[in-house]
């Protein structure tokens, strides 16, 4: 029987899409994995990504996955879309934001009734045979938890990246300038642009902060070696 779970964590180097496949949460068929009991190697050997658990052909496989593992918060996969139709749709729907979850199809191996009437049941052990994308999941904790800009930690910059920390202090600097030229213009205007200043009317020195200085120095470098 397969089962569904999952959610979608966001992108992680490009190209790849790291997901959450399951977790220990009470899902909607009213069930529970024990991300303890995990068997992963099969999967390891044949990681398909497929579409909505279909596995009738070859043309149901979206890519594959480059990890599988079970992570502090459940099962989590780094997905790559294949170069096909299908697969270049799937992908751009998840860089969109269309597509956010995924499920996975697996082999109960062992189980655990709830010890009440009407609490869920509990897969101890379970071998993982597939993941899918899928538009719902049974998982009600399968939302997307980060965006791709967030995930990717960088900003675009001539055609290369760079970390948002640096991009932040590139934008502080900036701002800096912008306030000294203004500044400086606003000092011209009141005395007369003719070169008449006397040298105690002239403007004031501007310190940059270190970090932003060396920001500067270090875009530079790099968009002279770029």
């Amino acid at each position: 029987m397969i089962r569904v779970k999952a959610d979608y964590i966001g992108q992680g180097q490009e190209g790849i899409f790291t997901f959450r496949a399951s977790t220990a949460a009470v899902d909607r068929q009213n069930e529970v994995i024990d991300q303890a009991g995990w068997k992963l190697d099969a999967y390891r050997s044949n990681p398909v990504i497929l579409d909505s658990h279909r596995y009738g052909s070859i043309d149901d496989i979206l890519g594959r996955a480059r990890r599988v593992e079970v992570g502090p918060e459940g099962l989590e996969v780094d997905v790559e879309f294949a170069p096909t139709g299908k697969g270049n749709m799937a992908r751009e729907l998840v860089e969109a934001g269309m597509l956010n979850t995924v499920s996975v199809g697996f082999r109960s191996l062992s189980r655990r009734p709830g010890s009440k009437a009407g609490e869920p049941m509990t897969h101890t052990g379970m071998e993982l045979l597939e993941v899918s994308m899928v538009a719902i999941p049974a998982n009600r904790e399968a939302v997307r938890l980060r965006g791709v800009e967030d995930d990717m930690d960088t900003t675009e910059k001539a055609g290369r990246r760079m970390s948002k920390a640096s991009a932040e202090k590139i934008r502080a600097a900036i701002a800096m300038l912008a306030e000294l030229i203004d500044d400086h213009f606003d000092e011209m205007g009141q005395q007369g642009m003719h070169g008449d200043m006397k040298p105690e009317e002239k403007p004031k020195t501007f310190v940059a902060d270190k970090a932003v200085v060396a920001a500067l120095t270090a875009f530079a470098k790099e968009a002279n070696n770029g």
